[in-house]
C-alpha cells in the first residue's frame, strides 16, 4: 500500500507521525494516565511491536507484532510473531482508521472490535 499521508481530517500526516513509543490510555471516547505495567506500541518503518509487562515482576504478560501498511486513513497490520498466550493471533490482519494528533494517537477498528486510544512516551515523532 502506498502512504499516501492523509487521515480522517484531510490533513496531510506522513506515515512517520506513527513512528515512536505509545502507551496505551484508553479508548476514543476516554483518556486516562498511562499506568505502570500498560501495554506499550512500537512503530517503526514498516515494522511494529505490542508488549506489556507486570509492573512488579517486570516479566513480559502480552507480547506480539509484525508489519503495517499505511494508505491514506487507513492503518493494517499483520501479526507475524507473538508469544504463546498470543500465538493464536499468527496470520492474522487487521485494519483501523488512524489519526494522529499531537502524541495522541486514535486507531479505530475497521471490521475488528479494537479502538484504541495511545499517549506518546520518550520523545516525538521520528
Amino acid at each position: 500500500m502506498a502512504d499516501t499521508g492523509r487521515h480522517d481530517r484531510g490533513n496531510a500526516a506522513p506515515k512517520s507521525s506513527l513512528y515512536g513509543t505509545w502507551a496505551l490510555v484508553g479508548n476514543p471516547q476516554n483518556m486516562r494516565q498511562p499506568k505502570p505495567g500498560a501495554r506499550k506500541l512500537f512503530i517503526g518503518d514498516g515494522h511494529w511491536t505490542i508488549t506489556q509487562a507486570d509492573p512488579k515482576s517486570g516479566l513480559v504478560t502480552f507480547h506480539h507484532g509484525g508489519t503495517y501498511d499505511v494508505e491514506g486513513n487507513v492503518y493494517v497490520e499483520k501479526i507475524t510473531f507473538a508469544t504463546a498466550k498470543t500465538k493464536n493471533l499468527i496470520g492474522s490482519t487487521f485494519k483501523f482508521k488512524w489519526i494522529v494528533n499531537g502524541d495522541v494517537l486514535i486507531k479505530t477498528g475497521v471490521g475488528n472490535p479494537f479502538n484504541e486510544k495511545w499517549q506518546r512516551i520518550g520523545g516525538g515523532a521520528q
